[in-house]
């Protein structure tokens, strides 16, 4: 056992009380003052988080909706990982953020891009070595457009793409799609044809050549007025193009979303521009977002093949 200290006298323990008083009040007098140094610095706008009602009166006080993103004073907020360009009368209808409004967007009311990975498929086995794996990637455009802007082939009003999870495991043999074909002409599926040719879409750059298709086009998800006299298509297109020796000699910033008239569609360099319904231009920053992106390591061929030949340390994965 400890021996027992010797108590402390009377006077030592009135001065111990005293210094203990002074601290407590020393940190309750820090704490007030931290607490009254942040709301001055909140009271100045710099970090105070907006009441319900202030986020009210200052984000959502558009005629037609509200943006539900990040935006400063925010408390909850819906992530944005898309990179946007908008008009400025679709701005000022739905409160989109100032930064969104790009002058140079011709041809559709606002345009969303951003480049995504298909957690639902993974093919491996590159090379015949089953730790070679790659996830599809694509560049995906939503488009808001004035509606009956653009020629359709049949008169649906929404159509979904069937990307579905477990039926890309089962393959159907050359029999069955044919035998679906003939079912889906016999007895048409609303939602499941959709309202444009193929090859209607086209993401293109603008060169002294002509025109540069970056890549195939595919019409994902339609909705007719997804908001009142707007229309909404979601396009996908595959990567690579940065990749690509054409690009790099042949190339150019100037890029549009192109739609072609009916019974036309891209072909090579040379598309007389009276082919073209409409020249959707994207500004400089989604033209950025985009070439920035495709130019990422794995989206090369070239990287992949490396990979399957085992003469790369690094995994797509």
């Amino acid at each position: 056992m400890r021996p027992q200290q010797p108590p402390l006298p009377l006077q030592s323990k009135g001065k111990l009380t005293a210094l203990l008083l002074a601290l407590v009040a020393a940190v309750v007098l820090g704490s007030s003052g931290i607490a009254r140094a942040q709301g001055e610095r909140g009271a100045a706008g710099a970090q105070r988080l907006l009441s319900d009602a202030e986020v009210q009166a200052r984000y959502r006080n558009c005629p037609r909706g509200y943006y539900s993103g990040p935006q400063p004073g925010k408390a909850r907020f819906t992530q944005d990982r898309f990179v946007w360009a908008v008009t400025p009368a679709f701005a000022a209808a739905f409160c989109l953020p100032k930064e969104f409004i790009s002058p140079e967007l011709k041809g559709a009311e606002a345009i969303a891009y951003r480049m995504v990975e298909d957690l639902n498929e993974e093919s491996c086995g590159w090379g015949g070595r089953p730790e070679v794996c790659r996830r599809p990637r694509v560049h995906r455009f939503d488009v808001y457009y004035p509606n009956g802007l653009l020629a359709k082939l049949r008169e649906v009003p929404y159509f979904h793409a069937a990307n579905l999870a477990s039926k890309m495991l089962i393959s159907s043999t050359q029999r069955e799609m044919s035998a679906k074909s003939i079912s889906l002409r016999d007895k048409p599926r609303v939602g499941a044809l959709g309202p444009f040719e193929s090859g209607k879409f086209a993401v293109l750059s603008f060169g002294a050549k002509g025109q540069l298709p970056l890549g195939t086009v595919t019409q994902e998800i339609y909705y007719e007025e997804v908001f009142q006299g707007i229309d909404y298509v979601a396009l996908e297109m595959d990567t690579g193009f940065s990749h690509a020796s054409n690009w790099k000699t042949e190339g150019t910033k100037d890029i549009a979303i192109a739609t072609f008239k009916p019974g036309k569609k891209v072909a090579g360099w040379q598309v007389p521009r009276s082919d073209y319904e409409t020249e959707m231009r994207l500004p400089a920053r989604m033209v950025e977002a985009l070439i920035r992106n495709d130019s990422l390591p794995v989206n090369s061929e070239r990287r992949l093949f490396e990979e399957a030949m085992g003469t790369s340390p690094t995994s797509n994965k």
